[in-house]
């Protein structure tokens, strides 16, 4: 019989317990703009994303059960803490200057650094994403949904 590691069902879990705080904290702190015209919530993405969380902690403890899960050790090293801590600062770097910039400008310059620090050299291939990604995910949003993005004093 196959055991299921103890820590393949933790991560599962904590995935699932991610997206179950999700789906109760993202309702009560989304509101409606006003002005805002939207047949649909504001709360609507936010709570796919936490169910398709819960499904994906649920899934992975399932398949953690089935054998499907082999436990290997990770590599800690100098490299993996840099990473990390770069991640983080960008991140609270990016939070600062979303307001200032607006949704586009500060997502396009942030999806470039990520792209670089995460080991994309081909230059066609980071103006592409740079450009792709705010852009797909602005059209999504204020054109399809009809949810407004912050605008910054560059667009």
């Amino acid at each position: 019989m196959i055991r299921p590691t103890r820590r393949s069902v933790a991560e599962g879990g904590a995935v699932a317990l991610i997206g179950s705080s999700v789906l109760i904290l993202v309702p009560s702190q989304v509101k409606m703009m006003p002005g805002m015209q939207t047949e649909i919530s504001p709360s609507f993405i936010p709570a796919i994303v936490g169910v398709g969380l819960i499904v994906l902690g649920l899934s992975l403890i399932l398949q953690s059960a089935m054998g499907g899960v082999k436990s290997r050790r990770i590599d800690w090293d100098k490299t993996t803490s840099i990473r990390i801590l770069t991640t983080v600062l960008l991140m609270l770097a990016y939070t600062t200057l979303f307001p200032i910039l607006g949704f586009v400008v500060t997502s396009a310059v942030f999806v470039g650094f990520f792209t670089i620090f995460f080991g994309s050299r081909t230059w066609w291939k980071i103006v592409i994403v740079i450009v792709l990604i705010p852009v797909a995910v602005w059209l999504f949003f204020e054109k399809i949904f009809r949810i407004p993005l912050p605008h910054g004093f560059l667009y």
